[in-house]
């Protein structure tokens, strides 16, 4: 996470916000990291805000399998435009790959996507 991090900073990389990661974040027990990650939103060139569509989509995402905020990372995710959605949770990544149709958006693992990334 460190090196895609870096890549946001530097501009190679895109990082877009959403209301739903402020919620998740929101929710973090321990303060330092709490608030450790409320500075990356600084990084954000652009915040998906949770709105009816985003709603809607995760809806209909969640009839496919996928949990609460899963469904709602990927909706906001689609909603915004962003190509990759970066998770370290793999029953979401496996879930993602297997909607019918597809999304447009990819969901994948930190240390796959830095491999494609920096090679």
């Amino acid at each position: 996470m460190e090196h895609l991090l870096r890549a946001v900073g530097g501009g190679t990389l895109e990082w877009i916000l959403s209301d739903v990661i402020v919620f998740e974040v929101s929710k973090c027990p321990d303060e330092e990291r709490r608030e450790r990650l409320k500075t990356l939103y600084q990084k954000a060139r652009h915040r998906v805000p949770l709105s009816e569509a985003v709603s809607r989509r995760a809806r209909s995402l969640r009839t496919q399998g996928l949990r609460d905020l899963d469904a709602l990372h990927l909706a906001a995710a689609e909603e915004g435009g962003a190509e990759v959605l970066i998770t370290t949770d793999d029953r979401f990544i496996r879930t993602a790959r297997m909607l019918q149709p597809p999304s447009l958006v990819r969901v994948e693992n930190p240390a796959v996507y830095e491999l494609e990334v920096f090679q």
